[in-house]
């Protein structure tokens, strides 16, 4: 009698379709006298079929994802550098937001300088030279038309000697506009003496300040201006205000 564990190689050799002529032979006998074993061989081979099956079925599923997800995943390294720059735009200005949130306003801030520069009154220069009725000033008018500021400067010096006469508000707006606050300080408080009631003189020279980096004593001035009852300067001093704390 043939023992179970060669009927299982047997069936587990013929559902392989690697039977032997003589292990064919001894398949057939089995398969004709013994019913049991007509049994196991179709149990096993609905089982062989249906792992088959599933195999093939997974393999289609494995397939099939793989269908769905290249062209996304194609998409996403093809376009990686437009996300990342998308990403970037919307994050960069948040980052910015909130460091400038973190970052406090300081005396030696370039927003500084650039707020004095933004709020310094400039017209006032041009009619200043223009009005003036000494004709030593022409040139300097002329040259300060064309840019040259330094060269403004050095021509009204020369006319304060030969006429012995004083623009110290002017040489104080030239200043500014060069970027020597300190000198224009300088030359807005000798201005001012003699015209306490120039209220754009007393505006530039608090402006000088501020590009100067004294802000604590800017801030004083400007809390008194933004309540005064000269709308123009109080709205100038609550938007730097605004600005700066």
């Amino acid at each position: 009698m043939t023992k179970r564990s060669e009927k299982n190689e047997l069936i587990d050799k013929f559902l392989r379709e690697e039977l032997t002529e003589g292990e064919l032979v001894t398949f057939r006998k089995l398969w004709d006298s013994d019913p049991a074993f007509v049994k196991e061989v179709q149990d096993y081979s609905r089982m062989t079929i249906a792992l088959k099956a599933v195999d093939r079925l997974d393999e289609h599923k494995k397939k099939t994802r793989t269908a769905f997800i290249a062209p996304f995943r194609k998409a996403f390294f093809k376009y990686q550098s437009v996300a990342a720059i998308f990403l970037l735009a919307i994050m960069l200005p948040l980052y910015l937001l909130l460091q400038g949130q973190k970052r406090a306003i300081t005396a030696k801030s370039p927003e500084i300088k650039m707020l004095a520069q933004n709020h310094f009154i400039k017209d006032r220069l041009n009619n200043r030279l223009a009005q003036d009725e000494n004709i030593g000033l022409s040139e300097a008018i002329s040259v300060y038309a064309e840019g040259q500021v330094q060269e403004a400067i050095t021509l009204i010096r020369q006319v304060e000697k030969e006429n012995a006469r004083h623009y110290p508000l002017i040489l104080a707006d030239l200043h500014f506009e060069m970027g020597q606050p300190d000198s224009a300080i300088y030359f807005y408080s000798i201005g001012l003496k003699d015209n306490p009631k120039d209220s754009s003189a007393y505006w530039n020279r608090l402006m000088a300040k501020m590009a100067f980096g004294k802000l604590a004593e800017v801030k004083e001035t400007l809390n008194v201006l933004s309540k005064s009852e000269n709308a123009h300067f109080r709205d100038k001093a609550d938007q730097i205000l605004t600005s700066i704390e």
